[in-house]
């Protein structure tokens, strides 16, 4: 496993895609390390909330989301650098205002990443 500096992990997320969207939650990280697999992603937790795997799907760019729950080791997602990966939280809409996210996950080359972030949801987006 690599070492990858906090500082370096915060530009994963791409700050201002928090929104509500489509009777849903959505925000997007980009790969702006390398080329990777996603192998897992063992939790995500929003304001304190841990989100249930089965309420989550993911998008590559602009494809079809997928379900969280089949992506695994033996099922993973690739995407290149510079490649969008969109989340999708079937939750209630969010209120306006700063929300906390962090999302624990496994990708090749790097190993297990916490990734923690910050966003202002405003109520035109």
């Amino acid at each position: 496993m690599q070492f990858i500096p906090k500082s370096l992990l915060s530009k994963l997320y791409n700050h201002n895609s928090l929104k509500n969207a489509d009777k849903r939650v959505q925000f997007s990280v980009k790969s702006r390390l390398s080329p990777a697999v996603l192998n897992e992603v063992s939790k995500i937790v929003l304001n304190g909330e841990v989100i249930a795997r089965d309420r989550v799907s993911v998008s590559v760019e602009a494809n079809e989301p997928i379900p969280l729950e089949p992506v695994n080791a033996d099922n993973p997602v690739e995407f290149q650098l510079g490649t969008v990966i969109n989340v999708y939280l079937d939750i209630e809409p969010l209120d306006e205002g700063r929300h906390e996210l962090s999302i624990d996950f496994d990708a090749t080359p790097f190993g297990r990443i916490s990734l923690e972030a910050q966003d202002v949801l405003r109520s035109n987006e």
